[in-house]
């Protein structure tokens, strides 16, 4: 993808405003990490595009669009799968005591 992409992730909202509490205000210790998790390339503003592979693909326009965007579906799913395992080892520090 052609943007850098951040992730804000936190640990202990849920102490701090249970679910079901009216009202939230308890004390704890509200732990944030804000990192890049991605870093994109400002030249390719649609890399998901330039990524497709349609070489020798020449079946009708409707084919190819069809191709192009089951190839852009499974190149954005692959970087939300990366994004959201770096995000949960983020996540996995804060209750393992390693980030303070």
């Amino acid at each position: 993808m052609g943007m850098d992409i951040w992730a804000l992730t936190t640990a202990n909202c849920d102490k701090v405003w249970p679910k079901l509490a009216p009202m939230g205000g308890y004390p704890a210790t509200i732990k944030i990490s804000l990192k890049k998790i991605h870093s994109g390339n400002p030249r390719k503003k649609n890399a998901s595009l330039d990524e497709v592979n349609l070489h020798g693909y020449n079946k009708g326009k409707s084919m190819v669009i069809i191709h192009m965007f089951d190839q852009v579906k499974e190149a954005c799913k692959n970087l939300a799968d990366k994004c959201q395992i770096k995000m949960q080892a983020e996540v996995d520090k804060f209750y393992s005591g390693k980030v303070h």
